[in-house]
């Protein structure tokens, strides 16, 4: 297991991508947790959730989570959704 919180928030776009693609290329099953704020950070995970107040306001793809959560409304559009 994997956790990155925040682990690209001060990088450029194509350094994010990198980091956040390389899990899916180690042999194996790998699960990675990413705490992000942003979500195109969040683009090559299986699977997100949204927190609010400590409490899981959204599970599923991240494309799903972004339709269902106001949280994310101002950013899905700049991530494709």
């Amino acid at each position: 297991m994997l956790v990155l919180d925040e682990a690209t928030s001060a990088l450029d776009a194509e350094t994010e991508y990198a980091i956040s693609a390389t899990p899916r290329e180690v042999p194996g099953k790998v699960t990675t947790i990413h705490i992000a704020y942003r979500l195109a950070t969040l683009t090559q995970c299986d699977e997100a959730l949204c927190l609010i107040d400590s409490e899981i306001a959204a599970q599923e793809s991240l494309e799903d989570v972004c339709r269902q959560s106001p949280a994310f409304e101002k950013q899905a559009p700049l991530v494709g959704f």
